[in-house]
């Protein structure tokens, strides 16, 4: 018999969706219900992912926190 799952598709490229599939395996690799083949597509660069909508909100909050540690600010150039 058939089942179906409500989820939610997100496209992202490469680096977001190793960070995404980094937060799957901690949190029992529940979040990332199907890893969609995007072969039809011509950019390659791009990953299609159905995520359970459940973690939505969560996966956004967390990218975020993730992200904003890999952002450097310039440096005054009178402090160099």
């Amino acid at each position: 018999m058939a089942r179906a799952t409500k989820g939610t598709l997100i496209k992202c490229d490469p680096s977001i969706k190793q960070l995404i599939i980094k937060l799957n395996n901690e949190n029992n690799n529940n979040i990332i219900l199907q890893t969609i083949d995007n072969s039809y597509n011509n950019n390659e660069q791009e990953s299609i992912l159905l995520i359970d909508g459940v973690y939505l909100d969560f996966l956004k909050m967390e990218l975020d926190r993730m992200l904003s540690k890999n952002i450097f600010e310039e440096e005054d150039e009178a402090n160099v």
